[in-house]
């Protein structure tokens, strides 16, 4: 039998710092009006061999038979596979609308993001007006800044009918938790909350730099934002989901959609962990939120190749996965994708990957604040102003694939001028600057010679650029790659610092089955999938190419709103 919550904890989960999809072209992510579309779906050519392979160069394998009998069988309205964020939020949607369901996974833990995008949220607004006042009238400099971002690659109506939902969906998934039960910053209170408190919820970046605003920036972030600590919400909202009648399997991976003749999705197999069958047949719905495949080798060739030829190990060291299987292999392997493909679902092209820069040994204190960057040559290679995602995909052209940031003694009187954004942070301390000399993570000297004279650079040339740097900044135009004047910070003011910047790290695959606003899951002739939803990282162009920043945390709003989008819908039918 299942391993159900009654006699298993499924939640003991681990904050990841820091949280899309992109398009098959754009035709196959501009899916076809109508929506009740049916087709009997042929699985793709290369489903050919075993289903159990996750390196070489066959990525899909080939669908295990149906089992004769089954040791328990299951009806259900909607049926979800995977409970991540997305598919907590879509089990307690459907609960909550009335449906029977029940939901499987492949681990006894999970984990999310503890940074998600509040827009739209009244919550949110409530105790950070100040902040919420950049969402007035910001759509089509969102709209534009993501579809640039993304190449036109990406469907932007699921990004228009998520800024739509986000909000309700937000003040839904936080208010699974009283306010009374957890600590919280506002604008009042100056965004404080209680160190000891086990549950706190505030803002990433407080206050937002003066003079920061999203118009005016070559490459804007959307300030509001909540910073969750702990796994208690995700928690909350699972139980939330049991409260309202939801079944659930943990340490029980389903391995096969069920289809009819028609080809419509009917239910799924599933298999626990002592070998044993399940059939859950559902009359409305699947949802599959199964996540991503950052630990998939063959699939990673096959659709994001250059994660892997620029030096991230499935598994390795930068793997910052840790959910694991009964058998203590990771989840995250693709076999949402798998599944879906075996019965004629299209993978989206031009996948992107989620890779960030944050606090870490080896990053800046400062995250992505644009100050002075040089590569290990001695050479200016880019106009440090963006985002933290496309300081990760640039420094991984370099040698060595890493570069050198370098900041003065007047980094404080600087803040007012930095931008907000993802892994940016304007209110680092001198303490906190010491303190990484101090361990080794930084470097210091009263000469600019003294500091190069410490890192692996070429000096003659290092001098040369930084003395450009400095003409620019004192004639108020950056000519060589354009940052604004406002954020070229001559460096004057000694002692000087400097660190190293490396690749960054690669979070999740953003590269789903093709989908659209309303979750359903297409094929490969562009048709709707009857009976089949995504959600989550399975959601297929909602990203494409890259993930462009353009919120903190918005990968993760979406894929809670629009899990529960999918519970709603899938329960209406």
């Amino acid at each position: 039998m299942g391993t159900t919550l009654s006699r298993r904890s499924f939640l003991s989960l681990g904050a990841l710092a820091a949280a899309g999809a992109t398009a098959a072209g754009l035709s196959a992510c501009s899916p076809a009006a109508s929506a009740n579309t049916s087709t009997s779906a042929q699985a793709p050519a290369q489903a050919e061999t075993t289903a159990s392979e996750t390196a070489g160069n066959d990525w899909l394998g080939t669908a295990p038979e149906t089992p004769d009998s089954f040791a328990e069988e299951i009806e259900a309205d909607v049926v979800v596979c995977g409970l991540g964020i997305s598919g907590v939020s879509a089990l307690r949607a459907a609960a909550e609308s009335g449906a029977t369901v029940v939901g499987f996974d492949k681990a006894e833990a999970t984990r999310s993001s503890n940074e998600m995008s509040a827009y739209g949220s009244s919550l949110y607004a409530s105790r950070f007006p100040d902040v919420a006042k950049f969402w007035e009238g910001s759509e089509p400099l969102i709209l534009n800044a993501v579809s640039e971002g993304c190449l036109y690659r990406n469907d932007i109506r699921i990004l228009r009918h998520w800024m739509d939902i986000n909000g309700d969906a937000v003040d839904w998934y936080i208010g699974a938790i009283p306010e009374s039960e957890y600590s919280f910053g506002t604008s009042a209170n100056g965004n404080k909350t209680d160190p000891e408190a086990e549950i706190s919820c505030k803002e990433p970046v407080y206050p937002v730099p003066e003079h920061y605003d999203p118009a005016t920036e070559n490459m804007p972030c959307i300030p509001g934002s909540f910073r969750i600590s702990g796994p208690k919400f995700l928690e909350a909202n699972l139980e939330k989901a049991k409260a309202a009648g939801a079944q659930i399997y943990t340490f029980t991976p389903v391995i096969k959609l069920l289809t009819d003749e028609s080809g419509a999705v009917t239910g799924v197999v599933a298999q626990n962990q002592d070998g044993e069958y399940i059939k859950a047949t559902a009359t409305k719905g699947v949802i599959l939120t199964t996540g991503d495949f950052m630990n998939n080798e063959a699939m990673l060739r096959t659709f994001l190749p250059a994660v892997l030829d620029q030096g991230y190990v499935p598994g390795g060291p930068e793997n910052l996965y840790g959910v694991v299987d009964a058998n203590g292999e990771p989840c995250n392997v693709g076999d949402g994708h798998r599944m879906a493909a075996w019965i004629g679902a299209k993978i989206q092209d031009f996948g992107a990957t989620m890779s960030h820069f944050s606090k870490s040994n080896n990053s800046s204190p400062f995250g992505t604040l644009p100050f002075l960057m040089l590569d290990e040559n001695g050479q200016r290679f880019m106009n440090e102003d963006v985002q933290g995602q496309m300081f990760a995909e640039r420094i991984r052209q370099l040698p060595n694939r890493r570069s050198i940031l370098f900041f003065d003694s007047n980094f404080s009187n600087q803040a007012a001028w930095m931008p907000y954004g993802h892994g940016k942070l304007p209110y680092t301390t001198q303490a906190e600057v010491d303190k990484r000399v101090e361990d080794g993570l930084a470097y210091t000297s009263d000469t600019l010679e003294g500091l190069l004279d410490q890192l692996e650079i070429d000096k003659d040339a290092a001098l040369k650029s930084i003395e450009r740097y400095n003409e620019l900044a004192k004639q108020g135009v950056d000519t060589d790659f354009g940052k604004v004047a406002t954020r070229m910070f001559a460096l004057e003011n000694p002692p000087y610092y400097a660190n190293y910047m490396t690749r960054g790290d690669d979070l999740v695959t953003m590269c789903g089955v093709v989908s659209d606003s309303q979750c359903h899951a297409y094929n490969t002739d562009n048709e709707i999938i009857p009976g089949l939803y995504v959600a989550g990282n399975m959601q297929g162009c909602r990203f494409a190419t890259i993930y462009p920043e353009i919120f903190m945390g918005y990968s993760v709003a979406m894929a809670m709103a629009y899990g529960r989008e999918a519970g709603i819908i899938v329960s209406a039918l």
